[in-house]
């Protein structure tokens, strides 16, 4: 094997001794590849929320730390190609994970989450950044929320709803919900009594003002609802919206249609005593849906949805079928709850997705755990087209994304590569690949799913 290796090496020096001067690198090899940094994605952290800003450009938050190579702590802004934009100088960033964001009309962007300081300024779980990444220092919400924000609504005045795990804001008892005025302090206007008995997970604003929370809780302000209620703007509770004994379990995403109904996704398996797995669709008055049937609805969990403007329902999370056909980690629903087979993902996810974000262009950005899509390498963040398919030209890898293991040069000039990689230049090669003289890939040489894990070495 040593022999093998120090031939291969002997002759690939040997190769660009000829063609330049000791040491220099040959530009003619691999012209494809813009360096070391680009197609990789965000490094081993998750990628738990996206918005897209009017702009086109992409926000993402998360538990990363780097993005591409470059140093990106937990949030980073993305061109409408998935490269980062370096005029977004977040410094270092926030010194934990960032759960939520939300952006607001001027182009600000608010993120919450578990992080205590932002740049290296104290501000504790929320915080709002300029459009340039700096934090915006006009936003003081005090001590902030106690613990963890999982939800972020921006109501139509501005004025901004944050649920999650906390059970008090700047040192006010607010179990789990609260409103916050524009500049970050509580809204005391806003009264919901005891509020939550347990975490808020989601928050719709409809369009009459009345508020839909869903989460973990069992009750409201004393009053009996199971992982979801309507509130009105001042915090009461709206007794009109009953959904009886409601869902067994939780709700941690809820959606609101254009005609008012609501879509609801959480652990549950039944809602008010009717089968109904992970997914169902409510009346506006909180009653089931009985023309929404998604049969045996999903095998796994359900993170993110989307209703896209055409009443589509995209849904994405850690699930591995739906309705019992083999859809993994994403799929579209039809306005009835049944799966629209014109969605093609293929072998789909190899990890859940966390989060999606909709383009006005009906393109879909996902970000999650993810590190591949359809057997194509992506890490944790990949752009989807409206049909399903994968869209390569989306942060497009340059290189080998991972270790190379082996070099073998064949006797035509043509480069046999190994090693732990799953992408080069923009090609889903896992593990293994054929490269001609000039670094380009050979698209002849095709290992099709290639191996499922690293290659040591090749002869």
């Amino acid at each position: 094997m040593f022999k093998n290796l120090f031939s291969t090496v002997l002759v690939v020096l040997l190769t660009f001794t000829a063609i330049a001067q000791p040491g220099s690198n040959d530009n003619n090899f691999n012209t494809i590849d813009q360096g070391f940094g680009f197609g990789d994605g965000v490094d081993l952290g998750y990628v738990n929320s996206s918005n897209i800003l009017p702009d086109g450009s992409i926000f993402i938050g998360g538990s990363f730390t780097t993005y591409n190579g470059t140093s990106a702590n937990r949030v980073a802004l993305l061109d409408t190609n998935g490269r980062i934009i370096p005029t977004f100088n977040s410094g270092s960033g926030a010194n934990s994970s960032v759960y939520c964001s939300a952006v607001q009309n001027d182009g600000k962007i608010i993120i919450a989450g578990s992080f205590s300081s932002y740049n290296g300024t104290n501000i504790t779980r929320i915080a709002r950044l300029n459009i340039d990444g700096s934090l915006d220092t006009s936003f003081d919400p005090g001590q902030g929320p106690n613990s963890s924000v999982y939800t972020i609504e921006i109501q139509s005045n501005g004025k901004i709803l944050i649920g999650g795990e906390f059970t008090s804001f700047n040192a006010i008892s607010s179990n789990h919900l609260a409103r916050l005025n524009t500049d970050g302090s509580a809204d005391l206007s806003f009264n919901i009594g005891t509020g939550a008995d347990s975490w808020v997970r989601s928050i719709n604003q409809l369009s009459n003002g009345s508020i839909i929370i869903a989460g973990w809780f069992s009750s409201f302000n004393g009053t009996n609802r199971n992982y979801i209620a309507r509130i009105d703007s001042t915090g009461a509770i709206d007794t009109s919206f009953d959904s009886g004994v409601g869902a067994d379990n939780e709700i941690g995403l809820s959606l609101i249609q254009s005609d008012g109904k609501i879509i609801v996704i959480g652990d549950f398996s039944t809602f008010n005593g009717i089968s109904r797995n992970r997914i169902a669709r409510l009346n506006a008055n909180g009653t089931l849906d009985m023309t929404f049937n998604p049969g045996t609805g999903a095998f796994g969990g359900i993170a993110s949805a989307i209703i896209q403007p055409n009443g589509r329902i995209l849904i994405g999370g850690g699930f591995s079928s739906f309705d019992g056909s083999n859809f993994k980690g994403m799929a579209r629903l039809l306005t009835g709850g049944t799966i629209d087979s014109s969605f093609h993902p293929g072998e789909g996810l190899n990890e859940p997705i966390r989060t999606m974000s909709l383009n006005t262009d009906g393109k879909i950005i996902i970000g999650g755990n993810f590190t591949s899509y359809n057997q194509i390498g992506r890490n944790k963040v990949a752009r989807i087209l409206y049909n399903g398919t994968f869209d390569n030209t989306f942060n497009t890898g340059t290189g080998a994304d991972n270790w190379l293991r082996s070099i073998h040069i064949l006797d035509n000039g043509e480069i046999i590569i190994a090693g732990d990689m799953t992408n080069f230049n923009g090609t889903s090669r896992n593990h293994l690949a054929g490269l001609y003289s000039n670094g380009a890939i050979n698209t002849l040489f095709n290992p099709v799913y290639g191996a499922n894990a690293s290659i040591l070495t090749t002869a």
